[in-house]
């Protein structure tokens, strides 16, 4: 599978298509959140693979990617610039999943035309528990995966979401996942989202804690739509994969006409 490099250090991604020529559908870029990889997307990939161009990237120092996690959104933001340029992949569909969703906002609230879409799941305009959770992980990094590993999954755990995130937080370099939550504290979107102009779908598990941030972000981001998955809480991309591909796959499908009736996006 290929990889590219920015900033001397080798990037993972993984794309059923190959990225330079031709390529249908839409480019969507999945990012993921703290303590993983693109492995979570597997259900997406899978789903878009025939229709679209899905793409999901280990972000550095994690999964298959080399280099060090970065500790601030902005920049992760930068880093996300200079892969969405080295494989020129504008205009996206940006699709994030917690951190990824704020990596996704810092990113679409500058470069407002460049982004065709904005998908954001699971991500808060603050993470409140983040804090605590990287000092967890920094006190006691083994004890955090045996205890913690199934964290943000809805109880009682179903066997293939549990198994898949369990194998990807095991994989993770403990470093990596604390900058990760330290990204995470310190994030606060107050002040860049009513710089996107892109429309944005904002998806939540019915059981996420942070679902209670919905209306902050349906009130500042100006062409938002909002949509619950059933049946789970933080991860709804693994626990209801099919019921969350179904509300991806309608916003994919209208994102054009939305986009236009935006304002258009830019090459």
């Amino acid at each position: 599978m290929p990889h590219i490099t920015i900033g001397g250090e080798s990037v993972y991604y993984e794309c059923p298509h190959e990225i330079g020529g031709p390529t249908p559908g839409a480019r969507i870029l999945f990012i993921h959140g703290p303590g993983a990889d693109h492995r979570l997307f597997a259900d997406q990939l899978r789903f878009f693979g025939p229709s679209q161009t899905p793409i999901a990237l280990d972000l550095l120092g994690h999964g298959q990617s080399k280099g060090e996690a970065l500790e601030d959104v902005p920049d992760w933001a930068s880093f996300l610039e200079e892969f969405i340029d080295t494989l020129g992949l504008a205009p996206v569909v940006l699709v994030g999943h917690s951190l990824g969703g704020a990596i996704a906002i810092e990113y679409a609230s500058r470069h407002p035309r460049r982004v065709e879409g904005l998908v954001l799941i699971g991500t808060g305009i603050t993470f409140p528990w983040a804090a605590d959770t990287a000092a967890d992980l920094l006190e006691d990094p083994e004890g955090f995966l045996e205890n913690h590993a199934l964290r943000g999954l809805r109880e009682p755990h179903m066997p293939m979401p549990a198994e898949a995130l369990k194998a990807a937080r095991a994989e993770q370099r403990p470093m990596s996942s604390m900058r990760d939550f330290v990204a995470a504290a310190k994030w606060d979107a107050s002040s860049r989202l009513g710089l996107i102009q892109t429309p944005t779908l904002i998806i939540y598990g019915e059981d996420d804690p942070i679902v209670e941030q919905a209306g902050q972000l349906l009130g500042a981001i100006p062409h938002a739509s909002f949509d619950t998955i059933p049946l789970s809480r933080h991860f709804p991309h693994l626990e209801m994969p099919d019921i969350l591909n179904d509300s991806l796959n309608r916003f994919v499908t209208i994102v054009p006409d939305l986009t236009y009736m935006a304002g258009g996006t830019e090459p």
